[in-house]
């Protein structure tokens, strides 16, 4: 503790008043779903479906929670660290400093993950309450709780290395997620599709990429089969294997990070460049390719129009994500990715009913999944730095001094986001393709569909924009962003896995009609949602809730505005 980047991150957030509340909060909730889940007879683990069962029930709810919370909330501070330094012209002083370029990354790492650590430690008394109930072993609580801290450490080192190599807070942020989302998601996906095609030497590869993912490895000490794939073998060790790769990952990526850390850090050449006709015929040949042919990023923009929001044109062109070739690279690999997804769902439900086709329900579920988790994921990175980041790096002050009202700011905002969302979303419509060729009965069906991801979407940019308003730091904003969409999505789902054991239907039914993703799942007829009226009252929602994030972002960013 001798570290002073450790007394000066790590305990300056901990004296926060906002780090108590959040603490406070989240052990309250855990508190309450303990004594929810506790038996009303007295008799623990004595009758058959009592205490064990509700243990068991516990631990998972429990287990799940933090897991999300780990992926989520562990690389949003770690992200921001080094390029915030950077930024702030504060890293030449740390990198001239006595501190070894090791110490300083020991410090970093450690004040990432102090507060979290701190949290699972918190979480100790609930565990142990769900190991009074009954039925809940003491090695299987030690394997949870290795897990979700050895994954806490991947996506710390991982958002550390990130934020080495970027060159501003919103890219760090982005480029993190992005990451985090490769190794706990996209890493299943391709032993979930295509494990019953490949043979046991491609099985065998694909079991140890899916142990990159913290999900199977949680789902194998909670019992359960729902997140264990269905090809791999029920002697896989999930849980060895994510602790082998956890902590292999890390030395990697903290190795990787200690060695950026250092004077040549700072002094980092710009590219000569080489003019296109200068280049090889393949080299040319691919950046059409990944330009396709009419876009060139290097062009001169023209003049802002009259009729043109200036903030809307300057997010744009300040923005890499914001310029047309990585927009179309994007939209590109969306397209793609829906197709491919739509394709090889079609492809599994084959093989298991023959060559019959299955209906739009479960090609239906992968496509609506996909899209209510690009706006989740997506929407934070873009829009929950909107103006956080501008009050962080101080652009918010030449903001100020434009004779631009508040409403006019917001809507620039708004439209630089609405648009990347809007062809992201575009590009995975076509998808739908492929459920109208086997029913073209079902036309109206996926017009609801859209409407409800259109106003979650909405919803979801609303939410980021305004958390954007009240916080001068992009890290707190994207973090407590990505809490709040998760929390809406995932929650009600909780309950929805309860129903009968405690939740009745009519209460199940009330929680899901706030939940965007279950509304969505509900419209396409998706299995375990068909008996549900959730719509059109979670558009009643989506939209109420929009307006009012609205107002309030309009009268955050006028007070905003005023002078001090």
């Amino acid at each position: 503790m001798n570290n002073p980047i450790i007394h000066r991150e790590l305990i300056g957030t901990l004296r926060q008043p906002r780090a108590m509340v959040f603490m406070v909060l989240a052990l309250a909730a855990l508190t309450a779903l303990l004594v929810l889940r506790w038996p009303s007879d007295g008799l623990v683990g004595a009758v058959e479906g009592g205490g064990i069962d509700q243990a068991a029930e516990v631990l998972r709810v429990f287990g799940y929670g933090m897991m999300v919370a780990v992926m989520l909330l562990v690389p949003a501070f770690p992200a921001s660290s080094i390029v915030k330094e950077r930024q702030k012209g504060t890293l030449a002083l740390l990198l001239n400093s006595p501190l070894s370029p090791m110490a300083i990354y020991v410090g970093k790492l450690v004040a990432a993950l102090g507060f979290v650590l701190l949290m699972l430690v918190a979480t100790l008394p609930l565990a142990a309450a769900a190991h009074a109930m009954g039925g809940v072993s003491v090695p299987a609580l030690l394997s949870l709780y290795g897990v979700l801290a050895i994954a806490a450490v991947q996506y710390a080192t991982l958002a550390l290395w990130v934020s080495s190599r970027a060159s501003s807070i919103d890219s760090a942020m982005r480029m993190t997620y992005a990451g985090v989302l490769l190794l706990a998601v996209v890493s299943l996906a391709p032993q979930q599709f295509v494990g019953n095609i490949v043979g046991a030497g491609g099985r065998f590869t694909l079991e140890w990429l899916s142990s990159l993912s913290p999900m199977p490895a949680v789902t194998d000490v909670l019992g359960l089969d729902l997140g264990r794939m269905t090809t791999a073998d029920a002697a896989v060790d999930f849980v060895g294997r994510f602790l082998l790769l956890g902590v292999l990952s890390s030395a990697v990526f903290a190795a990787l990070t200690v060695q950026r850390l250092g004077q040549r850090m700072l002094d980092v050449p710009r590219p000569e460049g080489r003019v296109t006709d200068e280049r090889s015929a393949g080299e040319q040949l691919m950046r059409r390719v990944m330009y396709l042919w009419f876009f060139d990023p290097a062009r001169r923009s023209e003049l802002i129009g009259p009729l043109n929001n200036p903030v809307m044109v300057k997010e744009f062109r300040a923005r890499r994500y914001g310029r047309s070739g990585w927009i179309m690279r994007l939209i590109v690999l969306c397209l793609l990715a829906s197709l491919v997804l739509m394709l090889l769902a079609t492809v599994v439900a084959g093989q298991q009913v023959g060559a019959e086709y299955r209906g739009i329900e479960q090609q239906g579920s992968i496509t609506v999944l996909l899209q209510v988790a690009l706006i989740v994921l997506l929407t934070p990175t873009l829009a929950a730095g909107l103006i956080s980041t501008e009050r962080e790096t101080g652009g918010w002050q030449l903001l100020q001094v434009t004779p631009m009202s508040p409403l006019r700011i917001v809507v620039g905002k708004l439209l630089s986001v609405a648009v990347v969302l809007a062809l992201v979303l575009a590009a995975t419509l076509p998808g739908y393709i492929v459920l109208l060729v086997g029913d073209l009965n079902q036309a109206l069906r996926i017009v609801d569909v859209v409407v409800t991801l259109m106003l979650t979407a909405l919803f979801s940019l609303m939410l980021s924009t305004t958390v954007s308003s009240f916080f001068s730091r992009t890290a707190v904003s994207t973090t407590i962003s990505y809490a709040m969409l998760v929390g809406i999505c995932l929650v009600p789902m909780l309950v929805w896995l309860a129903e009968d054991a405690p939740f009745t239907r009519a209460t199940v039914e009330a929680v899901l009609r706030y939940n965007p993703l279950a509304a969505a799942l509900g419209v396409i007829d998706s299995p375990g949602f068909t008996d549900y009226d959730l719509v059109p009252f979670n558009w009643n929602f989506m939209l109420l809730g929009s307006a009012v994030l609205g107002l309030a972002l309009v009268l955050q960013t006028w007070r905003l505005t005023r002078p001090r």
